[in-house]
């Protein structure tokens, strides 16, 4: 299978987190390449991608966040939305009232 949507079409069609997996599957080809470079070029690689990942995880978080809320505002209780994920009334309150990346709590918004 070729890397890219725009290399292989049949890759538009996967769900997200199945075209993430095979990302992650030729980037461990990439990864097993770092071997070939001296120690500071592939400390400096690594480095970069690792940059790359921790955006790529918060940007996760944040759409992980919104999704939530959004779930939330549409009427469906913590508790619903927990069932759903087949995850704990406590994980998904955590998630929606954290900032991503900071285990910072968001200050709480004014009734109005």
């Amino acid at each position: 299978m070729k890397s890219t949507p725009a290399e292989d079409p049949r890759l538009d069609r996967l769900p997200p987190h199945e075209l993430a997996a095979h990302m992650v599957s030729e980037l461990g080809v990439g990864l097993a390449q770092l071997s070939a470079l001296g120690a500071v070029e592939r400390a400096m690689e690594c480095e970069a991608l690792s940059t790359i990942v921790r955006s790529l995880l918060g940007e996760l978080a944040a759409a992980r966040r919104a999704a939530l809320i959004e779930a939330r505002d549409s009427g469906m209780t913590l508790t619903q939305i927990a069932a759903e994920l087949g995850v704990s009334v406590q994980a998904v309150s955590k998630a929606i009232k954290n900032l991503p990346g900071t285990g910072r709590s968001q200050p709480k918004e004014e009734k109005r």
